[in-house]
């Protein structure tokens, strides 16, 4: 069993190639310190997260592991409704020239 203190649970979530040999997993984790209920402030209740590169990962079961040693936890099939994650990946990743 996963130990619930070294598990991150992923809501809205993608795998992100960086290299041909290397993903990481990005997506949007359920901040417990927020409690938003107001429909158009609920994304507030999230934040982004990216991990380091994955190691292992069960489709099916949307179980993964990376090379630190977390555990992820990937609800559901890979979504991003509202472009959060496309918005923080381009943040992120943009190159600069």
């Amino acid at each position: 069993m996963i130990g619930m203190d070294n598990e991150i649970i992923l809501f809205h979530w993608n795998i992100l190639e960086i290299r041909d040999d290397m993903a990481i997993f990005v997506g949007l984790r359920h901040r417990l310190d927020r409690d938003v209920s107001e429909p158009n402030e609920v994304l507030l209740n999230y934040s982004f997260r990216q991990s380091t590169p994955i190691k292992l990962f069960d489709e099916q079961l949307g179980h993964g592991i990376t090379y630190s040693g977390r555990r992820y936890q990937c609800i559901g099939e890979p979504s991003d409704p509202h472009n959060l994650i496309r918005i923080a990946v381009g943040i992120l990743f943009v190159s600069v020239h």
